[in-house]
């Protein structure tokens, strides 16, 4: 398999058994050691599909001397035999990494290479790739996947993605250049990536309109794997009209999968 560009992790992983989700942002992992460790889950997503019990899960550990309340973060996750990456800030590392690589097909001429870069509407876009004629780059997660072997995006209403995408669009017929540019950490056979018009059809529709604009839209697959993450193919973007209520039953289907559970809290003493 064709490899564009390979960002390891940066120390290895440490394997386990995935338990619970609580409260979002927090997994309950048995180690294979039998101890129960809390971990932090980067994605604020439903994670529809996801969180099978026993499902095998590798996590990162903090550095020697964090002061992190937890020690660890959920990095990979093995779904239906297939490894998968669940730590929803690492595209931004692989794709900067393979930027000043210039190792992705289509964004290899640029002079400068700015982060984060905050907007006059008081936003940030994730890059800024400065030339002639600077490019904004906004890159996206996403990870369902869908018996039509298409990653649907996002898994949730995504008010904030919506805006990125209107901006873009604003920035285009202004005479500007900007790119969303879809990630997606999985290693399965893939056709294609949709936005979702069943769980946000506002910003599916954003995206058609951005299109129409100007706004570019690309994909890339990545595959993980327990040394590092690979960048192998490009994969189609299809913005194109269907029917979101076939997506349905695959939805309420991978619900039973996803979500979290809230932890009690003592009530307030008046």
């Amino acid at each position: 398999m064709t490899v564009l560009h390979r960002v390891p992790h940066p120390v290895p992983l440490i394997e386990g058994r995935f338990l619970a989700r609580w409260d979002r942002f927090i997994a309950e992992i048995a180690l294979t050691d039998g101890t129960v460790v809390r971990a932090h889950c980067v994605n604020p997503g439903r994670m529809e599909g996801l969180l099978v019990p026993d499902s095998r899960v590798w996590l990162t550990p903090a550095p020697e001397g964090s002061k992190r309340k937890l020690r660890y973060t959920w990095t990979l996750l093995e779904n239906h035999g297939a490894l998968m990456g669940v730590d929803t800030t690492a595209p931004n590392r692989i794709i900067e990494s393979a930027l000043r690589a210039r190792a992705l097909p289509g964004f290899r001429r640029w002079r400068t290479l700015e982060r984060e870069v905050k907007q006059p509407d008081g936003s940030r876009i994730d890059f800024v790739l400065g030339g002639a004629r600077p490019r904004l780059l906004e890159v996206k997660n996403c990870n369902v996947l869908y018996p039509d072997r298409r990653i649907y995006f996002p898994d949730t209403v995504s008010e904030r993605a919506t805006r990125h995408v209107e901006h873009l669009a604003e920035v285009v017929r202004e005479g500007g250049r900007a790119t969303v540019l879809f990630v997606v950490q999985r290693s399965e056979a893939l056709r294609a990536v949709r936005p979702s018009r069943l769980h946000d059809p506002t910003l599916a529709a954003a995206c058609a309109v951005a299109a129409e604009a100007g706004v570019r839209f690309r994909a890339f697959q990545v595959r993980p794997t327990l040394q590092a993450y690979e960048i192998t193919r490009s994969l189609r973007v299809d913005l194109g009209s269907y029917d979101p209520e076939r997506l349905r039953p695959w939805r309420e289907e991978g619900l039973l999968h996803g979500g979290w559970r809230r932890s009690k809290k003592p009530k307030s003493k008046s």
